[in-house]
């Protein structure tokens, strides 16, 4: 039988190349996430991006979605919120947030049921998680992103998650 090859070790210049690459992916997605609470999703949009052309199969790539999902929600792009959040969750992302967006999403979409649904699936692994508890735990106190994110807790409302 044909012995086993094993193939060559990573050359000092690939190492590198490939942290250089983690570094701008992660670097990319943290300054999308200042860009929104700076309020300005359209440019945290830009740098979201940058980080998925990077690398596609990024396993932080639920970070990006999330990071995406937030910017859309500023923006009010409903659809591409729900598509986004929904990547985000596909992607192992653990948190609540997405499951937030996706609800905020179909409630103004009109499709309350669905917003339920979502809520009910968060709060079987978040059990906690109120309008007061999401607007205390806010990243930004920045007028701009304060304004735009009213219209994700006119959502979440129109969902029927509870005040406190």
């Amino acid at each position: 039988p044909p012995s086993l090859m094993l193939p060559p070790p990573p050359t000092s210049t690939q190492v590198a190349g490939r942290r250089q690459r983690q570094m701008c992916i992660r670097d990319s997605i943290r300054l999308g996430q200042i860009e929104n609470f700076l309020g300005q999703p359209a440019e945290a949009l830009r740098w979201t991006n940058r980080a998925l052309q990077i690398s596609p199969r990024e396993p932080r790539a639920g970070s990006a979605y999330f990071s995406a999902a937030l910017s859309n929600a500023l923006l009010g792009n409903d659809e591409e919120v729900m598509r986004f959040a929904r990547k985000s969750l596909s992607a192992g992302f653990k948190a609540y947030f997405p499951y937030t967006y996706l609800a905020s999403s179909l409630a103004h979409l009109g499709r309350v049921p669905e917003a339920q649904e979502v809520l009910h699936q968060m709060h079987m692994n978040y059990p906690n998680i109120s309008i007061a508890s999401l607007y205390s735990n806010r990243r930004s106190d920045n007028p701009i992103y304060l304004a735009k994110w009213q219209r994700y807790f006119a959502g979440l409302r129109l969902a029927g998650l509870r005040e406190r």
